[in-house]
């Protein structure tokens, strides 16, 4: 059986909720991350990504939604439909928004990976409120093994 030590040079559990929790993401300023993109709806993941210290937080904001703690914020159009566009298609008019030059390459994945890049990965391998937005431990373990080159850093709980 594959083990986490296996992909990932770290693997950053989550506590169970409580003070604990959001302690977690306050030590993380010592790591000093640059960077968070959240992608999600989320005033706890917004949270998270401020009490981390980080200097950069990206993220969607959608009509009537507010989200303060954000310092780049890409509005959603009122008129954009999303029951109407797959979710990719939001993603990256947020990511253009802020300077994204390309169109994002959809192609499968190569069965030989590419050379490593200098850092490493970052996964965030579930979703706390919504078992339907989970994807398979098996999808993610055949997506890392497709990398064997790559290195990552997995983060989530260890349920």
């Amino acid at each position: 059986m594959l083990e986490s030590w296996d992909v990932a040079d770290r693997v950053h559990a989550l506590p169970r909720q409580g003070l604990g929790y959001f302690v977690h993401f306050w030590r993380q300023r010592r790591l000093y991350p640059d960077t968070w993109l959240l992608f999600t709806n989320s005033l706890r993941g917004d949270l998270e990504a401020w009490l981390s210290g980080c200097r950069q937080r990206f993220g969607l904001v959608r009509p009537g939604k507010r989200r303060p703690l954000l310092t780049h914020a890409y509005e959603m159009p009122a008129d954009f439909d999303e029951r109407a566009h797959h979710q990719l298609e939001l993603w990256e008019n947020f990511l253009r928004h802020f300077g994204l030059a390309v169109a994002p390459d959809c192609s499968p994945l190569p069965l030989t990976s590419p050379p490593p890049v200098s850092t490493p990965i970052g996964l965030i391998c579930g979703s706390e409120n919504n078992p339907a937005k989970r994807w398979p431990v098996a999808h993610w373990r055949s997506l890392i093994e497709l990398l064997p080159t790559e290195r990552f850093v997995l983060f989530g709980t260890g349920q």
